[in-house]
């Protein structure tokens, strides 16, 4: 994200991230108050999720995901586009009468592009290696944060309170009928 902004963009910028893209954010923010100005985080990654650390169950999953033939396997069942259709009617979307078609081939595309390289990222995801305890920056960043919830989110009321609890400047908001993706 730093690289990014600063080899790229070459100037202060806002940031939207969704989910635990989020903590990313929040700590580059933190290393390089400089490079962020504003960021909208939507329906962001509990921070108790984000304290988790590798256990010996999530390393041997990450292992297993990581093996060539059985973890690619895995991997393309649990990425069709059939699971991915599911996702979106069942966690990502409260009103699936909103669902594109093109919304799920373009997730689907993105999760087998590259010969499946993600597979990597999933695996190292599921086995907890891409958490962050975010604590100490949320509690000394400066920057104008604003959080952005699905009313239909799960823990969404919780997680908001967790936020502004560690940094009482954060503004928050809740999107009705609503859920991951509002």
């Amino acid at each position: 994200v730093s690289d990014f902004i600063k080899n790229i963009i070459c100037r202060k910028t806002d940031i939207i991230a969704t989910g635990i893209s989020g903590s990313f954010v929040i700590m580059a923010c933190h290393n390089d108050p400089e490079l962020i100005d504003k960021m909208i985080i939507i329906n962001p990654e509990s921070l108790q999720k984000l304290n988790q650390i590798p256990t010996k169950k999530s390393k041997a999953w990450k292992f297993y995901l990581e093996i060539p033939i059985l973890g690619m396997f895995t991997y393309n069942m649990l990425h069709s586009k059939d699971r991915i259709g599911d996702c979106f009617r069942n966690k990502y979307y409260c009103n699936i009468s909103s669902l594109n078609e093109k919304d799920i081939d373009a997730y689907h595309e993105a999760c087998h592009l590259g010969r499946s390289t993600s597979r990597h990222l999933f695996a190292s995801m599921e086995g907890k290696y891409t958490n962050i305890n975010i604590l100490h920056a949320l509690k000394e960043l400066d920057n104008s944060i604003y959080l952005v919830g699905g009313e239909e989110e799960a823990d969404i009321d919780q997680i908001l309170k967790e936020y502004t609890y560690f940094n009482p400047a954060i503004e928050t908001t809740q999107i009705r009928n609503t859920r991951h993706l509002p």
